[in-house]
C-alpha cells in the first residue's frame, strides 16, 4: 500500500506569509512614526505657544489673573505672584477666600467674591478703585475684572488685574494741596491788597476832604487855589490807582463778576460823555457821540463794566489828543436769536500809538514810550483792564493806530437784547426843611482827622454836629444828652472799624432798642473797598454806606436821602431794610475803576454818577 505524502514545502511557501507580515508591521510603524513625529511637532509648538503667553503674561508690569466660574485660580503672572507674596503652584486651584496671602493684601476677601459672583452672574466687566496693603505700603489700585465666556455664552472664567493709581492719586493730593496754597496765597494777596487800601484810604480821606473843604473857601488866591486843587487832584488819583489795583488783582484771580442786566447803552455813552465832558473842555477837544439807529434800544449787560470800559478809552483818548476831537461811534449789528452784535468804537486825532507799544500796551503797567511829551500821568493799567473787562463780557477789543494820525479802538459784543430798562427811582426833591440844612448829626470816628473833616463837611452843609470817638461814646450820648440839648439827633455817620466798640455792633444795638432811637438812620463810613464789608455794615442795621475818601458831594446827597427815609420809617419797623437808594459819586478827575458803583449794585443801590 502506497502512503499519501504531504506535498513538500517550499522556501518560497514558508516565507511569503512571513515577508508580507513584516512589511504590513513595517507599514504600520512608520505610520505610527510619522504620526508620532507630528503629535510631538503639536506638542512642541503647543509649549512653544504656551512659553509665549506666559512671558507675554509674565511681561506686563501690572498683576493679572484667571479664575474659573468657581472662583479658583487658574493661572496668573508673576507679577500677580510678587504681589500676593505665593507662587502659582500654592495659589492654583484655590478661591479666594481660602489664600491667607490674598487676604493679607486685599483686606476683605468677602467683598472681593462678592464682586467675582456679579461679573459671572451679569456678563459684565467690572472697575472698582481698591486700596491694597502690598509688601507694608498702602497702595491705591483700579480692580478690573471682565467675564470670559465660554460655549452657548456663558461666563466660564473671568480675567482680572490690579491697575497701580498711587502716583496718580499722590500727584492729584499734590495738586489739590498746591491748589489749596495757590488759594490762600491769593487769599493773602486779597486781603493784603484790601489792608493797603484801608490803610491809605483812612488818611487820604482826611487829604482830600480838607482840601476839598479849604478849596470852597471864599476870597481864596488863585496861585493858592491852584495849588491846592492839584494836591486834590492827586489824592484823588492815588485813590483810582488803587482801585484800579484791586479791579486787576481780583481779575487775576478770576473773581470778577459781571452782572448783565437791561440797560440802554445809548444812555450809558451819554452819561459817560458828560462826566468826561468838562476834562475834555479844558483841552478844547470836542467830545463827539455817533448812535447808528440800528442800535437796539436795550440789552442785557453790565452798565457798571460797560461803563468802566469806555471811561477808560475816552479818558485815553482825552489824554493823548492835542487837538481835533474824541469820537464815540456805538453801532448795532443785525439781530440773530435775540442777540445783536455790538461795536463801541472810540477814535481820536492824537498823537497816535507806534507799532511797536501796541501789543504791550494790553499788559499791566505798560505805556507807550514816546520821548517828544512829558509823562501823561497815568498807570498804564487802563487797557489792560478794559481787555479783561471785554473778555469776562465775551467779547474783542482792537486796537489801530499810526503815530500822528490818530487811535482807534474797536470793542465788539455780542448782547442779548432786552425791553427797555427799568426807569431809574427818582432822586428826592431837594427843597427839604430837614434836609436843607436843619438836621442834627452825630459823627462817631476814633480817628481824630477824619471825625473832624465829617464835623466840619456836615457844617458846610448846614447840619449842627456832635462827636464821638467810639460806639460806646455814641450810645451814651444819645441816651443821656449833654445839658441844654433839647433836640434830638437826625442822623448818624458812623465809622464801621473802630476800637471798643465798632460801628457793626454799635448799629446792632442800637436797632435792638424799643424807642425812638432804633428809628434814627444811620450811614457807615468805611475805608474797605471789599463789597463784603459793606454788606455786612447793612445786615448789622446801618441805612446805607460811604466809602472814604467821602467828597461834600456823596456826603451831602447821602444826608439827604436816608435823613429822609428815616422821618418816615415807621415805628414797627425798627431795622431798615435794603430799600433801593440812589448815592451820587464824588467826583474824580482821573477816569478809573467803578469801585463805588460796583458796591452800590452789590448792596442793591443804584448809582447816580460813573466815577471818573
Amino acid at each position: 500500500m502506497l502512503s499519501i505524502l504531504p506535498p513538500p514545502v517550499t522556501w518560497l511557501a514558508v516565507c511569503l506569509p512571513l515577508l508580507l507580515a513584516f512589511a504590513l508591521l513595517g507599514a504600520r510603524i512608520c505610520v505610527l512614526r510619522r504620526r508620532l513625529a507630528r503629535s510631538q511637532a503639536c506638542t512642541a509648538r503647543l509649549k512653544q505657544r504656551l512659553a509665549l503667553h506666559t512671558a507675554v503674561l509674565d511681561s506686563i508690569p501690572q498683576p493679572i489673573y484667571v479664575r474659573d466660574a468657581e472662583q479658583r485660580l487658574i493661572t496668573c503672572n508673576r507679577r500677580y505672584e510678587e504681589l500676593v507674596g505665593a507662587s502659582l503652584v500654592s495659589l492654583r486651584g484655590r478661591p479666594p477666600d481660602t489664600s491667607e496671602q490674598l487676604a493679607d493684601v486685599v483686606g476683605d476677601i468677602a467683598e472681593l467674591s462678592e464682586d467675582y459672583r456679579d461679573v459671572i452672574a451679569s456678563g459684565r466687566p467690572l472697575s472698582k478703585a481698591r486700596c491694597l496693603h502690598i509688601q507694608g505700603a498702602k497702595r491705591h489700585v483700579l480692580n478690573w475684572v471682565a467675564p470670559l465666556p465660554g460655549p452657548g455664552d456663558a461666563v466660564t472664567a473671568l480675567a482680572g488685574g490690579w491697575v497701580d493709581l498711587t502716583e496718580r492719586h499722590d500727584m492729584l493730593a499734590q495738586l489739590a494741596e498746591a491748589k489749596a496754597r495757590a488759594e490762600a496765597a491769593s487769599r493773602a494777596k486779597s486781603s493784603f491788597l484790601a489792608s493797603i487800601s484801608h490803610d491809605i484810604r483812612t488818611p487820604m480821606n482826611a487829604v482830600a476832604g480838607m482840601l476839598e473843604l479849604t478849596l470852597k473857601r471864599p476870597g481864596l488866591p488863585p496861585e493858592d487855589h491852584r495849588m491846592l486843587a492839584t494836591a486834590h487832584d492827586s489824592a484823588l488819583a492815588l485813590l483810582a490807582l488803587i482801585d484800579d489795583i484791586l479791579d486787576l488783582s481780583k481779575m487775576e484771580a478770576g473773581k470778577l463778576r459781571v452782572c448783565a442786566v437791561p440797560t440802554s447803552l445809548p444812555a450809558l455813552v451819554d452819561e459817560v460823555l458828560q462826566m468826561l465832558g468838562p476834562v475834555a473842555a479844558r483841552k478844547h477837544l470836542p467830545l463827539v457821540p455817533v448812535i447808528d439807529a440800528g442800535t437796539a434800544p436795550a440789552h442785557k449787560a453790565d452798565p457798571l463794566r460797560f461803563k468802566q470800559i469806555l471811561g477808560n478809552l475816552v479818558s485815553n483818548a482825552i489824554r493823548f489828543t492835542d487837538h481835533g476831537e474824541v469820537r464815540v461811534h456805538l453801532r448795532g449789528g443785525p439781530v440773530h436769536a435775540g442777540k445783536q452784535e455790538v461795536e463801541l468804537t472810540v477814535s481820536d486825532t492824537g498823537i497816535g500809538i507806534a507799532s511797536a507799544d501796541q501789543a504791550r500796551l494790553f499788559q499791566p503797567f505798560e505805556q507807550a514810550h514816546d520821548r517828544s511829551r512829558p509823562q501823561s500821568g497815568g498807570t498804564g493799567l487802563g487797557l489792560a483792564i478794559c481787555r479783561r473787562l471785554v473778555a469776562a463780557m465775551g467779547g474783542r477789543i482792537r486796537l489801530e493806530s499810526e503815530p500822528g494820525a490818530g487811535t482807534r479802538v474797536q470793542v465788539t459784543l455780542r448782547l442779548p437784547t432786552a425791553s427797555a430798562p427799568a426807569a431809574p427811582v427818582p432822586t428826592a426833591p431837594r427843597p427839604c426843611a430837614v434836609a436843607a440844612g436843619s438836621l442834627h448829626v452825630l459823627v462817631v470816628d476814633d480817628h481824630a482827622p477824619n471825625r473832624l473833616l465829617l464835623k466840619w463837611q456836615c457844617e458846610h452843609l448846614g447840619h449842627r454836629v456832635d462827636t464821638a470817638a467810639d460806639g460806646r461814646e455814641a450810645l451814651a450820648r444819645l441816651t443821656t444828652p449833654a445839658p441844654g440839648q433839647d433836640d434830638p439827633f437826625d442822623l448818624i455817620i458812623c465809622d464801621c472799624a473802630m476800637p471798643v466798640m465798632d460801628g457793626l455792633a454799635f448799629a446792632r444795638t442800637l436797632r435792638e432798642r424799643n424807642d425812638a432811637l432804633a428809628r434814627v438812620p444811620v450811614i457807615g463810613c468805611t475805608a474797605s473797598a471789599v463789597p463784603e464789608d459793606h454788606h455786612a455794615a447793612r445786615q448789622a442795621g446801618m441805612d446805607g454806606v460811604l466809602v472814604k475818601p467821602v467828597g461834600l458831594e456823596a456826603l451831602g446827597e447821602a444826608v439827604r436821602t436816608y435823613a429822609r427815609a428815616g422821618r418816615h420809617r415807621p415805628a414797627s419797623m425798627p431795622v431798615p431794610l435794603p430799600w433801593p437808594a440812589r448815592v451820587a459819586d464824588a467826583p474824580s478827575p482821573a477816569p478809573g475803576s467803578d469801585r463805588w458803583c460796583e458796591i452800590c449794585q452789590a448792596m442793591n443801590v443804584q448809582c447816580d454818577r460813573f466815577r471818573q
